[in-house]
């Protein structure tokens, strides 16, 4: 199937589709590809209702590598999405006789609380142990500073470029937003004070780009944008410096901005501005968290 997965990729492309949605639909559809080589399944012609269940089947059963869970109901219906999406392309173009992926449905999504954030304390420690001693100590901190600061999400924070950082006005402009939405994020003086650090300091971003021109805000040692991967990575590693075996990785960064906010008392619907989210609904999970928070500080007092 690869010939198909390429037009269509092409097709999206042409519609003018972020670069993440077309890196995002080309894994799924590649590991869709695999899974039906596996079965003796090598065209898009000779698939069936049954063989796109079992897959999604496979989905959902696959542990996370970060939280050791099986994969959320908001993750599955990320895979039903770009199947379905990718089928009803190909019956339109006659690719295929009937469409096997039209009556696929999506998994049932409750209101989920997140499933791990850090305590301000645990944000506190984190940041402490990273070593700005060091050019990718420097960049870490303040790309952890502003991830904490601002409620981002991992993609939104690593395709920032320079240029999106308006420190007179202390704000940041997303532009790689959830659904290719575009935002203005506020963010705090200490993150800020940090990224303005990474970017002057000459044994910050510059010491890692060694003389290159580039665009991006938070580099790898290649000059290259930090992938999503790698930011966990480094998250767990100061973790572990940090005597903190809670799991959770760049989301939990996310999660906790968002808990710590409604804790000290900030509007819901700024949250919800902050955090990008469409529907209020979204946000109010993390009040669900701090209403926890307060049963569990109330039975230690009164237990």
């Amino acid at each position: 199937m690869e010939k198909e997965i390429s037009l269509y990729l092409h097709s999206l492309e042409l519609q003018n589709y972020s670069q993440s949605t077309l890196k995002q639909t080309d894994i799924i559809l590649t590991k869709l590809a695999k899974f039906l080589q596996r079965h003796n399944k090598f065209n898009a012609v000779d698939v069936v209702e049954s063989d796109l269940l079992n897959f999604v089947l496979e989905v959902k059963n696959r542990k996370s590598q970060f939280t050791g869970e099986s994969l959320a109901s908001a993750t599955v219906s990320f895979y039903v999405s770009y199947i379905r999406n990718f089928f009803k392309f190909l019956k339109e173009k006659d690719f295929i006789y009937s469409d096997p992926a039209a009556k696929l449905r999506f998994p049932r999504r409750g209101a989920k609380l997140p499933r791990s954030f850090f305590t301000e304390e645990e944000i506190e420690s984190i940041l402490r142990v990273i070593d700005v001693n060091d050019k990718f100590g420097i960049r870490d901190r303040a790309l952890l500073e502003l991830l904490y600061s601002t409620g981002m999400r991992s993609q939104e924070i690593l395709f920032l470029a320079v240029n999106d950082v308006d420190f007179s006005k202390e704000l940041v402009f997303v532009e790689n937003g959830k659904g290719n939405k575009e935002r203005l994020v506020p963010a705090g003086k200490r993150a800020l004070f940090w990224v303005e650090y990474y970017i002057e300091n000459s044994n910050g971003r510059k010491k890692i780009l060694r003389g290159k021109e580039r665009s991006s805000l938070f580099v790898s040692l290649h000059g290259t944008p930090m992938k999503n991967y790698h930011l966990n990575q480094r998250i767990n590693t100061y973790k572990a410096k940090a005597g903190i075996s809670k799991i959770g990785g760049a989301h939990s960064f996310r999660h906790s901005c968002a808990t710590h906010m409604l804790r000290h008392g900030a509007d819901i619907r700024y949250v919800q501005e902050l955090l990008g989210h469409d529907r209020i609904s979204t946000t109010t999970v993390y009040t669900r968290v701090s209403l926890n928070h307060l049963k569990e500080a109330y039975h230690k007092v009164l237990s």
